[in-house]
């Protein structure tokens, strides 16, 4: 169940940490910001690990020697080091959390063209191919994102994703649960929160043009 707790919305039903910074606790692209809010709550700062989010789908595996790094060209990263917390920046994207209880953890930043271009189904490939994990042993968790409800797009891309021609907007929610199932995820919440509707808790590139983000952050 995805709670509102202390300023930070969190699954608490997912099997390790993880949370999604509200807009009152700052622009976390802001390394400043970042710091501050790692060190009230606990977190090292030298240890988050986060992805230079190119929309793409590549998803890199982490290690504790990557602690403070920003990974080149990744949108998604994995690792099975107690510890190791890994992040990304959204305002409208969708974040996907992944993991195998204490055993691996994962992470994507997913718009729609990391959508289209499979990140989903590389994250959890990565986790078989590296960690051994099954796809059955993997949980996951959608975090808060732009919802359908707000997101009317062309026709163009609705054909990308296959959507009936009356419909006229995207439902990455939708496409996010349908990848992971496809992946052979069976466990699996969505917070169901829209960053663009609820501009009181988040921030939102398609209702605001801001450059600002909230984070989203998973350790094992």
């Amino acid at each position: 169940m995805w709670i509102l707790q202390d300023a930070l919305w969190k699954d608490t039903d997912f099997p390790l940490f993880n949370l999604v910074t509200t807009r009152g606790l700052g622009n976390m692209r802001d390394p400043a910001a970042r710091k501050a809010f790692c060190l009230k709550r606990g977190i090292d700062p030298e240890g988050l690990v986060t992805a230079q989010q190119v929309h793409g789908n590549k998803v890199t595996v982490v290690t504790r020697s990557d602690g403070g790094r920003e990974i080149e060209a990744a949108d998604g990263l994995v690792t099975r080091d107690p510890g190791v917390c890994l992040a990304i920046f959204t305002a409208d994207c969708v974040p996907v959390f992944f993991s195998a209880g204490k055993k691996a953890a994962g992470i994507a930043h997913a718009g729609w063209r990391g959508l289209e271009a499979g990140i989903i189904g590389k994250t959890v490939e990565l986790l078989q191919n590296e960690f051994g994990i099954v796809p059955e042993e993997v949980t996951a968790a959608i975090g808060p994102h732009i919802q359908k409800c707000c997101y009317e797009t062309g026709a163009e891309l609705r054909e990308k994703f296959g959507v009936n021609s009356s419909e006229k907007n995207l439902d990455l929610s939708s496409i996010a649960l349908k990848q992971l199932g496809a992946a052979g995820v069976r466990r699996v919440s969505a917070s169901g929160l829209c960053t663009c509707h609820e501009r009181g808790l988040f921030f939102s590139f398609r209702g605001e043009k801001t450059g600002s983000r909230i984070m989203s952050l998973i350790k094992i």
